[in-house]
């Protein structure tokens, strides 16, 4: 793993990581970062070998890279917020990924997050947002915009219950979440799934000009939701029910 903390200005680019044992780019407490022309190249069963994970990074600009992993190609943490993500190539991975968020009983706070004009391909997940039960504060104003996606398990995650406790009496909340002109494959039966909390239910969730299909003789695809709210616009496939 190749760590950034304390840094104010940073600009990283133009290198290449092969199979590292963990995460590979690991940025915390950056401000006015750029990630260029990265490629990170690690087995699709490798555990835990996050491409870019960042934590309490501001003003943050990530584009052009080429990322392949056992788990998320991007990761946005806790205290992150005014992300510009573009024409990353993602596969296989788990995706370009908010969380996982509220771990521990922890505050969560991310915000202003833009992914737009790239393609993820041969990965477990697309576009997911992953919190704990029993953490608290928010995720919000996060957009996916023209994401292609091919061979993709799940494509669309939100998922509250990322590890599920009993008894808990906060979530963090999920809002104002746009997914628009997202296309491509699946793999399996379910291609978008909102797993939301019944104590903070997912609000104002948009969905425009979905459309994904199964691979196979029967291209039928489902989505599920649950304490999920929001509208949807153009075509939608498959077809969402907001609760």
């Amino acid at each position: 793993m190749v760590p950034v903390q304390l840094m104010a200005k940073v600009k990283f680019g133009g290198i290449a990581t092969i199979k590292l044992p963990n995460k590979h780019l690991a940025f915390s407490s950056c401000t006015n970062l750029t990630i260029h022309a990265v490629t990170i190249t690690a087995p699709g069963n490798s555990p835990n070998t996050d491409g870019i994970v960042m934590q309490d990074c501001q003003n943050v600009q990530i584009t052009g890279c080429i990322i392949g992993t056992g788990d998320d190609c991007i990761a946005i943490l806790t205290n992150t917020y005014n992300v510009d993500i573009s024409r990353i190539s993602c596969g296989p991975g788990h995706g370009i990924s908010i969380g996982s968020l509220g771990k521990d009983n922890t505050v969560a706070a991310v915000e202003r997050i833009n992914i737009h004009d790239s393609t993820i391909y041969n990965a477990l997940t697309g576009a997911r947002i992953k919190t704990w039960q029993g953490g608290s504060g928010y995720a919000r104003n996060i957009t996916y915009e023209r994401i292609s996606m091919a061979n993709v398990t799940t494509p669309i995650v939100i998922d509250q219950t990322y590890y599920t406790s009993f008894e808990v009496s906060t979530d963090v909340a999920v809002s104002d979440i746009v997914f628009r002109d997202i296309h491509g494959t699946t793999t399996e039966k379910v291609a978008i799934k909102l797993e939301c909390s019944a104590i903070v239910p997912c609000k104002e969730l948009v969905f425009d000009d979905v459309t994904l299909t199964r691979i196979g003789d029967d291209q039928t695809a489902y989505a599920t939701s649950q304490n999920a709210y929001g509208i949807t616009n153009g075509t939608i496939i498959p077809s969402i029910y907001f609760n």
